[in-house]
């Protein structure tokens, strides 16, 4: 599993992977929503996959080139589905905006 703050019906062609969420909560900035992605990252073949099967993406063997940073952070090099965006995380208590669980592009 790993978190972003980049929107999932507005990403870009490279999409910085938090390892954990409190790297994501450490970067966040105030209105900033953190995203639980459910993705995993394979080193040996330099991309990202689903995390687990039973998601609805239009392709099951979906995934993307993307590299480690030596932070333990992933950059993925085109968008990610927007099914495989779970959850929203809260990134600080007292400033950012809370969503319902599976608000981000689950049916």
């Amino acid at each position: 599993m790993f978190y972003t703050m980049m929107n999932p019906s507005s990403q870009s062609d490279r999409v910085y992977l938090y390892p954990n969420v409190d790297a994501a909560r450490t970067s966040a900035r105030v209105g900033d929503i953190v995203y639980e992605v459910a993705v995993r990252f394979d080193a040996r073949g330099h991309y990202v996959a689903p995390l687990r099967s039973g998601f609805a993406i239009a392709d099951p063997d979906w995934t993307t080139p993307a590299y480690a940073e030596p932070d333990g952070a992933v950059i993925a090099k085109a968008p990610i589905p927007e099914s495989l965006f779970e959850t929203l995380v809260l990134s600080r208590a007292d400033h950012i905006p809370i969503a319902e669980p599976g608000a981000a592009g689950r049916p």
